[in-house]
This record gives structure tokens, sequence and C-alpha cells, in this order.
């Protein structure tokens, strides 16, 4: 079986749809969308192991089989808990730049948020992240969201609406 086979197979054997799986791994609801649209590219997609380890976990299947066709979707030793576990590569991360999967993150979340100035998207990659999972695209991109609300403190901000005394024209002196 090819990869997208057995993308499609734990699709199928979990009764949920894309979205719904997509989203009890905790990736975007559009993931598994996206997933099937590149294999349609005439070149080769690459994945995140991560993120096809969230699908076989969430849909039940052992992630080994997911990953690389090897052994049985039901082999015990590679079907993961759904129960969230700190993955070792996520703890020892310093910075979001940091995870193994960073580059098309921040290409993704940035499509999802294409408004939002460069200064966020470095303040994120160079913060540390507290995490128990590989983040989703969705994820960065409200992250962002976040920053530029809360963070804008000496950088370039939307400009503020004056209030009414402001706006309130001087008397002129009589005289």
């Amino acid at each position: 079986m090819t990869l997208e086979q057995r993308i499609r197979y734990a699709l199928k054997r979990s009764g949920l749809s894309a979205r719904a799986l997509s989203m009890k791994a905790n990736l975007s609801h559009g993931y598994l969308a996206s997933v099937f649209l590149a294999f349609g590219k005439e070149t080769e997609p690459s994945f995140g192991t991560g993120s096809l380890r969230a699908i076989a976990r969430a849909a039940g299947v052992s992630s080994n089989w997911l990953l690389t066709g090897h052994g049985s979707p039901d082999d015990p030793e590679g079907v993961e808990s759904e129960a969230p576990s700190i993955a070792p590569e996520y703890v020892a991360v310093q910075r979001f730049d940091g995870l193994p999967e960073w580059p098309e993150l921040l290409t993704r979340a940035k499509a999802l948020q294409p408004e939002i100035p460069a200064w966020v998207w470095e303040f994120i990659a160079g913060s540390r992240p507290l995490l128990s999972a590989m983040p989703t695209p969705a994820m960065v991109a409200d992250l962002a969201v976040w920053v530029m609300r809360h963070e804008s403190i000496g950088r370039a901000s939307p400009p503020r609406t004056e209030t009414g005394a402001q706006l309130a024209k001087p008397s002129k002196k009589r005289g």
C-alpha cells in the first residue's frame, strides 16, 4: 500500500470525516484535505512524522504501519495511546524555530494570516513554546493574531482613534 492508501484506510477505519479526524489528531481542520490534494500533484509530497503519528493515534492504527507500511494497522506495539503525553522532541525545544517541522508550519500559518507583519513571525520563532504536541498551522496563526493584539508596544501598530475630549474644538478666547 502507498502512504496515500494507508491514510485513506485509517480515515475509513476511524469512521470519521477527514475534518473530524484532523481535529481529533490536533491538526488544523483542513489538514487531511490538504494531504489528499498534495497526493494529486506530480511530485511526491512529504509530511512530518509528528503529524502522521497524530493521525495514526486518532484513527487507532499503528503509527509504524502508517509511516512505513510495515506490519499491520492492528499491531498493538505501534498503536499509541490517545492520552496526550509530552513527546521528547518537543520538551527539549527552546524556541519555536527549533521545532522539527517549523519551516512548513510557519509557511502554512503565514498562508492562514497573510496580513500579519514579519516582526510577529520573528517574535514567535524566537519564543519558547509550551508544548505537549506539535502545534498546527492554525494554532500558530492564532498565536500570531494574539501577539499582534498584545505585544505591539513600541512597534508599528494600528492608529488609535481619538476620544471625544480630544476631538472637541478649543474655545476661542474672548477679549
